[in-house]
């Protein structure tokens, strides 16, 4: 199991929120993070 540091993990909270509202498909395929992980991050 990967273990991600808490500066990425709010680094892509940070582009899923307002302002930027970015998709989570979007993000995944640019960061190579799985949507399930990137889910997960998101609650």
């Amino acid at each position: 199991m990967a273990r991600y540091s808490d500066e990425l993990k709010q680094k892509m909270q940070l582009r899923m929120i307002p302002p930027n509202n970015e998709p989570v498909s979007q993000i995944a395929r640019d960061s190579g993070l799985s949507e399930g992980t990137l889910y997960k991050w998101q609650k």
